[in-house]
């Protein structure tokens, strides 16, 4: 079987990603000439070169004879990519006083989003399609693309209740329960995640994320609480870890009978 055609399709393809990148980071340049030096226009000029990297890492699936050399290319151009990244929604994070002039846009779809969902949704991708790529790799550019989404949850919940004040070091009662719920609800959807692919490391993932927002409600939320509102929010509480408690057991459960009955299946 000639694969030459096949052969020419990958090149052509991974070829277009890399020039691609390569002028998307000259229109970056071109068009954010006044915010070029800001979180999020260094955050999608981060992004424009680990596109690049990930077309290295494309060609070097079917590349032999210079896969060296592509590891080599994607080695160099993730470095700079991360560093930049690094600068960008680090060293200069919107919680800074030099990120902070830089929040502009309505709540959920301003800078903020530009910065952190940009890069987190390419490195998803990177999960999602480079099955070629090390386990450990790809687990690690998973769990820096959900730290991205992450913060930029924060931020976004941040700024609903600072406003054009992000920077400001208080923190209002309201603030912190609202990251306490949010910190719940991502632990409950991790948790039905881990239940719907039966994955026993998500669910001991989504488990260490409901203690530390346990931790966060007993050392910080209710350290200003007093009286009855103080009793009943450790009786709404207990009642909630309960159902989880419940809900890990029943998957438990759930999981070793599907475990023992599947020899008995007809069709395997």
């Amino acid at each position: 079987m000639d694969l030459a055609p096949f052969k020419t399709h990958w090149r052509t393809e991974s070829a277009v990603w890399s020039f691609g990148a390569v002028f998307a980071l000259i229109l970056l340049e071109r068009f954010l000439r006044g915010d070029i030096d800001s979180f999020w226009g260094l955050s999608l000029a981060g992004s424009v070169v680990l596109i690049s990297m990930g077309a290295q890492l494309y060609r070097w699936r079917k590349c032999s004879a210079l896969g060296w050399l592509r590891i080599a290319l994607a080695a160099l151009l993730g470095v700079i990519a991360f560093v930049t990244l690094a600068i960008a929604l680090v060293g200069m994070s919107p919680l800074t006083l030099w990120g902070a002039r830089d929040v502009a846009g309505p709540l959920l779809m301003d800078t903020i989003a530009l910065g952190y969902l940009v890069p987190a949704s390419v490195l998803a991708v990177f999960v999602w399609k480079f099955e070629h790529v090390s386990r450990h790799l790809r687990g690690f550019f998973a769990a820096l693309s959900a730290t991205m989404v992450l913060a930029y949850v924060g931020l976004e919940i941040r700024r609903f209740w600072r406003g054009l004040e992000i920077s400001s070091n208080s923190v209002s009662q309201g603030e912190l329960y609202s990251y306490t719920v949010a910190m719940l609800l991502v632990a409950v959807a991790l948790l039905f995640f881990a239940f719907a692919r039966r994955s026993v490391f998500l669910r001991k993932v989504a488990m260490a994320g409901i203690a530390v927002t346990i931790a966060k409600v007993f050392l910080v939320d209710m350290s200003g609480l007093t009286g009855l509102i103080r009793v009943a929010s450790f009786l709404g509480l207990g009642l909630a870890l309960s159902g989880l408690a419940w809900l890990s057991r029943a998957m438990t459960a759930r999981w070793d009978a599907e475990d023992v009955q599947a020899p008995l299946d007809p069709d395997q």
